[in-house]
């Protein structure tokens, strides 16, 4: 197991023999990340509204009606700044 299979573990709480519980705070991480850089990809870079569907689509996993809808809001209300983490 690499140290990224067990940095994952750990974030949902892996333990042997108990069932695997969805990893909601990894799946918002994910989301929150990917729309930042679908956000600065339609914004800045200038993707077309197919390359923001296929990019959100391909690394959430979501559904294609859902990501449309999203790309569909972002293209017309720009993100705003992401509020920062700090470690306590």
């Amino acid at each position: 197991m690499g140290p990224l299979h067990r940095v994952a573990g750990e974030a949902v709480r892996l333990v042997p023999g108990r069932p695997v519980r969805r990893p909601w705070p990894l799946q918002a991480e994910l989301f929150r990340a990917v729309r930042l850089v679908v956000d600065t990809g339609i914004h800045h870079k200038r993707w077309t509204r197919e390359q923001a569907i296929a990019y959100m689509h391909d690394k959430t996993g979501m559904g294609e009606l859902e990501v449309t809808s999203e790309i569909e809001r972002y293209i017309v209300m720009p993100a705003k700044p992401a509020p920062t983490r700090s470690a306590c």
